[in-house]
C-alpha cells in the first residue's frame, strides 16, 4: 500500500467531516438548507462508528476494524484530528488540523494546514496545502456519512465512513 494511500486512508478514518450521496433518502428535510445552517450540522466533535474502502478490481466494500478516529470542527471551520489503528498488517497515526470549505450543498474540501502521519514509527510530515474533496450528508439521527475516492498504484478506492457526534 503506497503511502499516498495509507494518508488518504488516515485522514479519511476519522475524516469526521464529510460525505455521502446526493440524494439520499436518509437526509433530514431542511427547508432553510443554507450554507450556513449546512455548517452548523458538522459542528461539534466527531467520532469515526464505521468505515469500508472499496478497490474497484473487487467491488466489495472491505470493513477497517482496529481503528479510533476523533475530530473536532469548530464554527470558524477549523478543525483538528486525531486518529490511529492497523490497516493491512502495518501501524498507523496521524495528528493534524486544517479548514473545511464547502463547495457546494453536498462536497466539502479538507486543506490540511499541518498534520503528522506515523507508519510503524516512521514519521513523514503531511505537506501543507493538500487536499481531499468528499461528498457528505447529516443523516436525522445526526450521523455524518462521507464518501470519497483516491486512485493509487492503478487502482480506484472508494471510502465509505460513518461519524456520530461524540458529545
Amino acid at each position: 500500500m503506497k503511502a499516498s494511500l495509507a494518508k488518504t486512508t488516515i485522514l479519511l478514518l476519522f475524516f469526521i467531516f464529510s460525505a455521502s450521496f446526493a440524494g439520499s433518502t436518509e437526509t433530514a428535510a431542511q427547508p432553510e438548507n443554507t450554507a450556513q445552517n449546512r455548517h452548523r450540522e458538522l459542528t461539534g466533535s466527531w467520532k469515526l462508528v464505521r468505515a469500508t474502502i472499496t478497490p474497484d478490481v473487487l467491488g466489495v466494500p472491505v470493513p477497517v476494524h482496529g481503528f479510533t478516529a476523533r475530530g473536532v470542527i469548530s464554527t470558524d471551520s477549523t478543525c483538528t484530528i486525531h486518529a490511529s489503528g492497523s490497516f493491512l498488517g502495518k501501524e498507523y497515526s496521524y495528528s493534524g488540523n486544517g479548514r473545511i470549505e464547502e463547495t457546494d450543498g453536498a462536497t466539502l474540501v479538507f486543506t490540511v494546514d499541518k498534520g503528522i502521519i506515523v507508519r510503524d514509527g516512521t514519521q513523514h510530515h503531511d505537506r501543507p496545502g493538500s487536499r481531499i474533496h468528499a461528498s457528505y450528508r447529516v443523516t436525522a439521527d445526526d450521523t455524518l456519512i462521507i464518501m470519497t475516492f483516491r486512485d493509487a498504484d492503478g487502482i480506484r478506492y472508494r471510502f465509505d465512513l460513518e461519524l456520530s457526534l461524540s458529545g
